[in-house]
């Protein structure tokens, strides 16, 4: 009759996948894009983070706006996929008919039932982009009215940002002051009183809450939310600026993970309040391996006024990669402090139109101000070339500029190399449309490592051709 209770841990496990983005198939002018109009089958592509693989799964997929045309094949079969790999539908794809009125650059986003063989249920969402979308327009406006103007918008010249960075982290000579966080993955954010009067969505605020997850906000009595979220959205945190919201860590294990941490300082020679995540690194560092250095810079609307008052943000980008493919990637934008309006600069891993990936040595301006339209006149005959025109001035201390055209709208990718072809650093690999554009390299590789004095090849790179040239570094 006697009896004992013993307590028993029992670890469950399971698959977890979330959306790793989408592979045309086959279109109505057999190119690469999703258009208008169009009838295409497509995949979508899975990685799988959780804690258990699966031998198989169906997947149905529903439109969340169905006036942007209509799923004919909506349900669909998926082989096995281990823990920690991606798995595609390309034997068993996906098809929409979309409607013709779709704008270019419109992301049609689909709600994923998932079932697993083994009876798991789960849900994802995942992004189809209309066009090859066009990196040198502007973002914006919201309902509000602000405006992102970044690094490839050559046909603004009013507001295009430069990319000025200034070194505030104290491990690095900065004199900017750290903030100490608790520790990684804690619900923790710092309070900073701002030296000037900052006005955001109409409303004048004092202060910033400022996160080791890369955002700060205004609202500084809001929940705390670890995970990103779309914006607008009622989740997560309130009138959030975030140059790059994802689930970082601030804090260094171990002098090997050069982790540095966040710094805040007041610039007063050009009134301009600066805060720096220096070398942060995702909390799942065995899957997400790159390391992190950006900046929000928000400036005093008394010296940098704008038609409504409202004070410019701008974010830098020094050492940068959106690779969080475990959930959402980063979001980068603003938030209003209701929580209703908002400009959604990129989120899970896809820009809005006029959006781009943040690269090494790349900014976005944030404002209220009207960009002005302004088109860049290429002669004919140099745009029908498709070339890398120029690296001036070369040889070049400390930053040389580069100059490429193209004759239709095409992926190009733009890399430095060593003399040894090592690269160095992807300054860029997005779409542009067709015409003369220009980047920025200020001797940097991906890391952010000033590179020493030598010979060094620029390749430019597009869907079918590539060019390359020789530069020299001269300190």
């Amino acid at each position: 009759g006697a009896s004992d209770t013993s307590l028993v841990s029992v670890t469950v496990m399971a698959p977890a996948l979330a959306a790793a983005g989408a592979s045309l198939i086959s279109g109505g002018d057999g190119d690469e894009y999703f258009e208008p109009g169009e009838h295409c089958e497509f995949s979508l592509n899975l990685f799988n983070a959780g804690g258990a693989g699966t031998l198989g799964f169906s997947a149905t997929a529903q439109l969340a706006d169905a006036s942007q045309g209509m799923l004919t094949a909506s349900e669909v079969i998926y082989g096995p996929v281990a823990v920690g790999e991606t798995v595609s539908n390309v034997s068993d794809p996906f098809a929409i008919a979309l409607d013709g009125s779709v704008p270019l650059g419109a992301v049609i986003s689909l709600s994923l039932s998932i079932v697993t063989v083994d009876g798991y249920l789960s849900e994802t969402v995942c992004k189809l982009t209309i066009g090859a979308g066009d990196s040198t327009a502007i973002t914006g406006p919201d309902a509000y009215g602000y405006y992102a103007v970044d690094s490839h918008d050559v046909q603004h010249p009013d507001l295009r940002p430069d990319f000025v960075w200034r070194e505030i982290s104290g491990q690095y000579g900065g004199p900017g002051t750290r903030l100490d966080f608790e520790g990684n993955n804690y619900p923790t954010d710092l309070v900073v009183d701002l030296p000037f009067d900052f006005r955001f969505y109409g409303e004048e605020f004092q202060s910033i809450r400022v996160s080791d997850d890369g955002w700060i906000a205004f609202d500084t009595d809001d929940a705390y939310s670890f995970y990103n979220y779309p914006i607008p959205s009622l989740h997560g945190n309130g009138a959030v600026v975030a140059p790059f919201w994802d689930e970082l860590n601030p804090i260094s294990e171990s002098p090997a993970d050069s982790i540095d941490g966040v710094y805040y300082w007041f610039d007063a020679s050009t009134h301009e309040f600066i805060v720096e995540w220096n070398r942060l690194r995702h909390i799942y560092e065995d899957v997400v391996v790159s390391p992190r250095s950006f900046q929000v810079v928000l400036r005093d609307p008394a010296a940098h006024p704008t038609p409504t008052g409202d004070g410019e943000i701008l974010f830098y980008y020094g050492v940068i990669a959106d690779d969080d493919s475990l959930r959402n990637y980063a979001t980068i934008g603003i938030e209003s402090p209701d929580e209703t309006d908002g400009l959604q600069y990129r989120f899970a891993g896809i820009a809005a139109p006029g959006g781009a990936a943040p690269t090494p040595n790349f900014a976005v301006r944030l404002t209220t101000a009207s960009p002005q339209y302004v088109p860049v006149a290429v002669p004919e005959a140099e745009v029908a070339g498709w070339r890398l025109l120029a690296v001036h001035p070369n040889p070049f201390n400390p930053q040389t500029t580069i100059l490429f055209t193209n004759d239709r709208p095409e992926r190009m990718r733009i890399c430095i190399y060593d003399v040894r072809g090592r690269l160095l650093v992807r300054l860029t690999d997005e779409v542009y449309r067709p015409g003369r554009h220009e980047l920025t390299w200020s001797g940097q590789d991906a890391s952010g490592r000033s590179v020493a004095s030598g010979v060094y090849i620029v390749r430019l790179q597009g869907e079918t051709r590539s060019e390359t040239r020789r530069l020299a570094l001269v300190k």
